[in-house]
């Protein structure tokens, strides 16, 4: 079922699994195709088909490499994702990844608070670990929600430094 392929690299042994049905041989359009529904490459250099970057081994070895940001993984994927991160089926390549939440964007690696892009439309608590977008008829700045017509029902509170606007009470 698998050709397992054991090469010596500089540092050490390197295990890395050619799943037999890419009949990866050689450096083919077919293998490579077929490789990375597994999120694998052929390296032809050492004629072993490794992850793809940001992919990691799965322990024991699967058909398939474990996007690198779960904190956790089985053979279907992600189970657990770090801060910021959440899990996502992926209809393309039929797993579970970790993908930044919602108000979050991908920077080498982490998912940060659009408010670092977008400070007018959104703001970011760092004491309560949350990224929000300004509501809409308010005005927000690096410093948080400053202010919101009297039609949205909401009032400016300081957060711990950081102001935000939360409904007004009894609208919740």
């Amino acid at each position: 079922m698998w050709r397992l392929i054991l090469p010596f690299l500089i540092g050490g042994l390197s295990l890395c699994l050619c799943p037999s049905a890419c009949s990866c041989s050689s450096n083919t359009f077919e293998c490579s195709a077929c490789l990375q529904t597994y999120f694998r490459r052929f390296n032809s250099s050492i004629s072993d088909c490794q992850c793809m970057a940001s992919y990691v081994e799965m322990l024991p070895p699967q058909p398939a490499c474990s996007p690198a940001n779960c904190t956790a993984y089985d053979s279907q994927g992600c189970v657990s994702c770090g801060t910021n991160w959440v899990l996502s089926f992926s209809d393309q390549f039929q797993i579970y990844v970790c993908v930044c939440q919602t108000n979050y964007y991908l920077d080498n690696g982490n998912c940060i608070c659009l408010s670092n892009l977008l400070s007018s439309l959104y703001y970011q608590s760092i004491s309560q670990d949350y990224c929000n977008a300004c509501p809409s008829d308010c005005t927000c700045d690096p410093s948080g929600c400053t202010s919101c017509d009297s039609s949205t029902l909401r009032t400016i509170v300081d957060d711990s430094g950081l102001s935000i606007c939360p409904c007004s009470s009894p609208y919740v």
